[in-house]
């Protein structure tokens, strides 16, 4: 199964567009946002195409909104950080503006794959058992990439968009 990754987008409508744009084209349904999408309306274009499943960055404001946009779409909140499994591989997604958070996550030896954002930087790094994303983000002049995780193969792609820092 491919799974699309994303974090960060800061409401970056252009860059939202073309990781949809990406998305679409390798036949991705799911799409995981681990956090700072800021305000509601960002998430709109996301939710016609794809399930997606949201936890709430250190820079949402939007909170109800959000939360009945992914339910009235059939995408799934999970608050400030939550637990799902696809495709038979356990999944956690935190922000991850709490790094004490994140690395009792990791530690724990819990998960198949945790998703993270926050830092604006791309990891994708297998510690253990589990495998640890963070797409980068679509802010400002910072690295502007998402991810895609096919978990049959557990093969992450970084995929840098444009943006300022080019």
């Amino acid at each position: 199964m491919k799974i699309g990754i994303i974090s960060d987008t800061h409401d970056n409508s252009v860059l939202v567009e073309k990781a949809i744009e990406i998305f679409q084209s390798e036949g991705i349904k799911t799409v995981i946002h681990a956090g700072d999408l800021c305000a509601s309306i960002t998430l709109k274009p996301m939710l016609k195409v794809f399930k997606v499943y949201f936890c709430l960055g250190n820079n949402d404001g939007d909170i109800i909104p959000i939360k009945e946009n992914l339910k009235k779409n059939g995408g799934v909140f999970l608050g400030f950080g939550g637990e799902f499994v696809l495709d038979g591989k356990k999944f956690a997604v935190f922000h991850g503006h709490y790094p004490f958070i994140l690395n009792a996550l990791i530690e724990s030896q819990e998960y198949d794959y945790i998703i993270t954002g926050h830092t604006h930087e791309p990891r994708d790094e297998v510690i253990g058992k589990t495998h640890v994303i963070n797409p980068g983000s679509l802010y400002s002049d910072h690295y502007n990439g998402i991810a895609i995780l096919d978990t049959s193969t557990d093969n992450v792609r970084m995929i840098k968009l444009g943006g300022e820092n080019d």
